[in-house]
């Protein structure tokens, strides 16, 4: 399978750059290692994130996959709706309808 980019800092460099989009990529990376998502550890801290920071498929298990298709975008919209990116609701209802 070809490598490629789900999500990265470098995007939003153009926008005004608050603590909530380092937030958001410290918040996502740390639920998806903290639920074996994740081939390494791409997060330790939340100063790791910093404007190249980026989440590739390649950082990912085949269910990491599955799981950025299906979540990921319901939990982005949610922030965007005024939900706090370390509101992880969103992506814990998704997490358990996949787990069934």
């Amino acid at each position: 399978m070809e490598d490629f980019v789900i999500d990265s800092m470098a995007w939003y460099k153009d926008m005004q750059l608050n603590q909530d989009i380092h937030l958001r990529f410290f918040v996502i990376a740390s639920f998806l290692q903290d639920n074996k998502f994740t081939k390494r550890t791409i997060v330790t801290h939340a100063n790791d994130i910093d404007d190249g920071f980026t989440i590739k498929s390649s950082d990912l298990t085949e269910a990491g996959l599955a799981f950025m298709r299906g979540c990921y975008a319901k939990w982005v919209r949610s922030i965007d709706r005024g939900k706090s990116p370390d509101d992880t609701r969103v992506l814990m209802r998704c997490l358990n309808n996949l787990r069934g």
